[in-house]
């Protein structure tokens, strides 16, 4: 299992990479990377969520648009995400992808996260779906060229992609009125889940921490793709927790406070 500083230390440096160097990813490299996922517990009880990996050697119709069109170049092989449909399955869907791609990180390789900017006809094609799967996202897989396109570029400033709103208008404590200190036990892990990449750079996640308690709430109609950007941020603060030795577990409280705007997702119960 990888040593799970390696994980904390992808948080810091990853990024979101849509240019890559047509560099061939070697077979033994591909192999680590379903074997780290096949090593994964899932991280909700009762959900499962997997990958498979797609290759395509740009001899398509449509060339190197195939799949995402035109937003990937220089890439052919990708990362599939994969679920069963059940309750809370695409926040577990995205805490699990989010530790794999951490995971290729870890290692070199480049990722990004797609949940709308690609072909699903395509990528069905070449995947195998068990009754009541569905395809959720996928992820280029490779190696970054040495200067994103134009069109990266431009992508990257068209959603902020280096921006992360300010600390404390996301994460409180208390009644939702105070700050978290600089020397509570769980800044860090906030700080990282402040990081966590989300769909248009939406950042839905919000926290409230109560004690050894921190529950968590998203904002109200950020995007289609939510609830996974839920699970990329929770992976980030539980990666965090586990680094920090700070023992705890998920779970969903009754008559939790409300927050106008918020709907309440799940806490984190410290022990």
């Amino acid at each position: 299992m990888t040593d799970i500083k390696c994980l904390i230390d992808a948080i810091n440096v990853r990024k979101s990479v849509r240019s890559y160097s047509r560099r061939q990813l070697e077979e033994d490299i591909a192999d680590s990377v379903l074997r780290f996922a096949a090593s994964l517990e899932q991280p909700i009880s009762g959900c499962r969520a997997r990958v498979e990996l797609v290759h395509h050697d740009g001899n398509d119709a449509d060339g190197e648009k195939l799949g995402t069109y035109g937003v990937i170049t220089g890439c052919n092989d990708y990362l599939a995400l994969i679920y069963e449909e059940s309750d809370y399955a695409d926040v577990n869907a995205g805490w699990f992808f989010e530790e794999v791609l951490l995971y290729c990180t870890s290692i070199g390789l480049a990722t990004c996260w797609l949940g709308g900017t690609f072909k699903k006809s395509s990528f069905l094609n070449r995947i195998t779906l068990e009754p009541g799967e569905v395809l959720a996202a996928v992820s280029p897989l490779g190696y970054a060229a040495d200067k994103p396109t134009l069109r990266d570029r431009l992508m990257r400033m068209g959603v902020h992609g280096n921006r992360r709103i300010d600390f404390d208008r996301l994460f409180f404590c208390g009644d939702a009125e105070e700050r978290v200190n600089d020397g509570n036990v769980y800044r860090k892990a906030l700080e990282n889940m402040r990081k966590a990449p989300s769909s248009r750079n939406s950042q839905p996640w919000r926290a409230v921490v109560d004690g050894m308690t921190v529950r968590f709430y998203h904002i109200d109609g950020a995007s289609a793709f939510m609830m996974l950007d839920m699970g990329i941020g929770l992976a980030h603060f539980t990666l965090t927790c586990r680094d920090e030795g700070l023992l705890g577990a998920m779970m969903v409280e009754e008559d939790v406070p409300l927050h106008e705007g918020w709907t309440y997702l799940a806490s984190w119960q410290g022990f």
